[in-house]
């Protein structure tokens, strides 16, 4: 709602697009929240919420905790890191 207002968008004058297969039931709670008055639910948002999902690239995202200060002295230290990160993701992909 905040993003939504600062962009000058009032969501009171809008209708909720529901999706996914759950979102039928959450639609009235989420509109009234918001102060919409309308929701819009489509017959098939379960069904085309999957196919978005089976259309979706396969990603990974590999991260660790690094405590080294970003200065001259640990630039080679933290490009191995991140080539064994990158490693790692295309191993699981």
């Amino acid at each position: 709602r905040e993003l939504s207002e600062s962009r000058g968008h009032d969501p009171r004058h809008h209708i909720l697009a529901v999706f996914g297969g759950a979102g039928g039931q959450h639609a009235c709670s989420i509109a009234r929240s918001l102060g919409m008055t309308r929701a819009f639910v489509h017959r098939f948002c379960g069904i085309l919420s999957a196919y978005g999902m089976g259309l979706a690239d396969i990603i990974t995202e590999q991260q660790e905790p690094s405590s080294y200060l970003l200065n001259v002295d640990h630039v080679s230290v933290l490009m191995e890191r991140q080539k064994e990160l990158h490693q790692n993701a295309v191993d699981y992909l």
